[in-house]
């Protein structure tokens, strides 16, 4: 499919398609979509994860806090690893990028960095106070985007 401008084709809809992935069942359906939206659009597809270590993560052991930290690193890496499986199996190859930070960001980051057409996101219950506090996930990513969002339920 093509957009249309003015009457003239202006090529592939979705050139670059971002995703970002967390392990959970609802990334896991973003990937889904992703992969369906890039084969049909045969759209470059990177598929981004963000290691986000919790505030009451932290702690004076710092030694604690480097084993929780290699522990949600090595997380990324297996769901980075299962996403490329994944997208291999249907047919698309995928870019895989790990990151460390503010999940929200590090997508917005990743999807200016590679010009992306569209970005996929998995919709996340958080809890009351948690959403008061700074929003999920895919809100702020939502609110911040410059390009469309799709957010998967």
């Amino acid at each position: 499919m093509f957009m249309r401008r003015g009457g003239r084709t202006t090529g592939r809809m979705f050139k670059k398609i971002v995703t970002g992935v967390d392990g959970s069942p609802n990334s896991m359906r973003a990937l889904e979509d992703a992969l369906q939206l890039a084969k049909q659009f045969s759209s470059e597809l990177i598929v981004v994860y963000v290691v986000h270590i919790p505030i009451t993560s932290y702690s004076y052991d710092v030694l604690g806090s480097l084993e929780v930290f290699n522990k949600l690193e090595e997380d990324g890496k297996q769901s980075l690893a299962k996403s490329a499986s994944i997208a291999s199996d249907a047919g698309v190859t995928a870019k895989t990028i790990l990151l460390t930070g503010d999940p929200a960001q590090g997508i917005l980051d990743t999807a200016t960095k590679e010009e992306a057409d569209l970005l996929i996101v998995g919709s996340r219950g958080t809890g009351t106070l948690e959403r008061l506090l700074m929003g999920s996930v895919s809100e702020r990513v939502v609110r911040f985007s410059k390009c469309p969002v799709l957010v998967v339920k």
